[in-house]
């Protein structure tokens, strides 16, 4: 399928704050040769994260707070995701610039094992 993407980015959010503002713009502003997606995994937030997140071209999952542990919802996300590649960011991880996914993908494609 052409169209289909080849990286899912994943970011799990908690009221991300005034950081995550920064964050998931500079994300959407990858470049690359190639589709990728964006998906926001809110667990609860109360600040206006989840709000922010929805105004964005991207999707977002919904868990409850007690929901949410590191490991199982790392998995529940990757499980969902279409992309070639799942790569996962923290929502207080902002990219050094706009070619951070197309580096990291293309070194995984050069070193697969």
């Amino acid at each position: 399928m052409p169209d289909s993407p080849k990286a899912d980015v994943l970011i799990l959010t908690k009221n991300g704050g005034p950081l995550f503002r920064r964050v998931l713009p500079a994300v959407l502003a990858q470049r690359a040769p190639w589709p990728f997606t964006v998906c926001v995994w809110d667990s609860g937030s109360t600040d206006g994260t989840l709000e922010f997140s929805r105004s964005l071209p991207v999707r977002v999952e919904t868990l409850a707070p007690g929901d949410f542990q590191h490991g199982r919802t790392r998995n529940l996300a990757m499980s969902r995701a279409i992309g070639e590649f799942g790569v996962f960011l923290t929502q207080d991880a902002l990219p050094v610039d706009d070619q951070w996914l197309l580096r990291l993908v293309t070194a995984c494609e050069a070193a697969p094992d």
